[in-house]
Parts: C-alpha cells; sequence; structure tokens
C-alpha cells in the first residue's frame, strides 16, 4: 500500500480494493498529466484555468511547444516528450503518444 495514496487515472477497482498509485511516483506524475491532457480549460468551475486548450478541432499538426508550456505550468514534476499518430483509417485523426518523465528536481 502507498504510504500516500492517490486514486489511478483512470479509477480502477481491483478485487474490494481501489488502485492507487504513491504521491510523488512517476505514475502518479503521469496520471496528473493525463489529467491536465484530458479537461478542456473552463471545465471545472473550481478551477477555470486548470487543462489545456480543447484540441478536438484544431489542424495539425498541434503546437506542441505551447502545449507542451500549458503542461508544464500546471505539472512542473513532469519532463514531457511526445509525437502525434495518424490514424490509419481516417486523416483527420491524430493521436498525442505522451512520454512522461519526472523532471530534474523530482522525487
Amino acid at each position: 500500500m502507498a504510504d500516500i495514496p492517490h486514486f489511478d487515472l483512470p479509477f480502477k477497482i481491483h478485487g474490494s480494493s481501489f488502485m492507487v498509485s504513491e504521491q510523488g511516483s512517476i505514475d502518479d506524475v503521469g496520471n496528473c498529466v493525463e489529467a491536465i491532457m484530458r479537461c478542456p480549460i473552463g471545465f471545472r468551475t473550481e478551477a477555470l484555468t486548470f487543462g489545456v486548450d480543447d484540441l478536438v478541432f484544431n489542424m495539425q499538426p498541434i503546437s506542441n511547444e505551447a502545449l507542451k508550456q500549458t503542461v508544464a505550468a500546471q505539472e512542473p514534476r513532469a519532463d514531457l516528450d511526445w509525437y502525434e499518430v495518424q490514424d490509419r483509417f481516417n486523416e483527420l485523426y491524430v493521436q498525442i503518444v505522451l512520454d512522461v518523465r519526472l523532471a530534474a528536481g523530482g522525487r
């Protein structure tokens, strides 16, 4: 069991327990980055600046540097690299693949 547990993202149940990750671990930082990337700005009424600009109808390629700065400002423990993968069946669909590492000075 984690000393300071955080619910895993996406929320998972294994048997009769909830899956958790240790605060400050790479799993925890990765979960935080995923939460930021999945949340459009303005979606959370208690934190209106949380998240990223809605990317659904953006033209490709997506501005990686602007997105990286937005995520870095909200999750300074993460060092990010990513790339875009074109969908095989629909050229209008692109998936962003993230590589998340603990930033220098992280845990």
